[in-house]
């Protein structure tokens, strides 16, 4: 991608990003034939708070993570320069499973770490669920 295929405008359509992209796991592991007890990790990421979402409501967002985490998905909800526990609490994503990380490198760094040192742990069931450490918190610069 170059400069002329992408730039910001401000325009954050969280819910509808989230909604299509959980709906497309499941479609994924279906097309494919996984079997249940598949394990599945859907990390949502942003650094804006929702603002443009016309297809989907906070609600469907919910129920649909809500029937997910049901069927033994673990969704985390990361956040960069937001109080994430707000969004994350809507979407119905738990304050364990959910990081308010630093702009800077250094916290984007470690969070991304800690997410992919959580993923890796849960699916060879070193770890039973995704829950963010104090001590990953902290090192992502998360102050919530």
């Amino acid at each position: 991608m170059t400069d002329e295929d992408y730039y910001p405008r401000g325009g954050t359509p969280l819910i509808d990003a989230a909604c299509a992209t959980i709906r497309a796991g499941a479609d994924s592991l279906a097309d494919a034939g996984k079997a249940e007890g598949t394990k599945v990790v859907i990390a949502i990421q942003t650094d804006g708070m929702e603002n443009q979402s016309v297809e989907n409501s906070w609600e469907d967002l919910k129920a649909l993570i809500g029937e997910k985490e049901e069927a033994g998905w673990e969704l985390v909800f990361m956040g960069a320069g937001i109080n994430a526990y707000n969004q994350g609490a809507r979407m119905g994503i738990s304050r364990a499973k959910t990081v308010s990380y630093g702009r800077d490198r250094e916290a984007t760094e470690a969070a991304f770490a800690a997410t992919a040192h959580n993923t890796a742990a849960f699916a060879s069931g070193e770890m039973a669920s995704m829950d963010y450490s104090v001590d990953q918190k902290l090192r992502s610069g998360d102050r919530y």
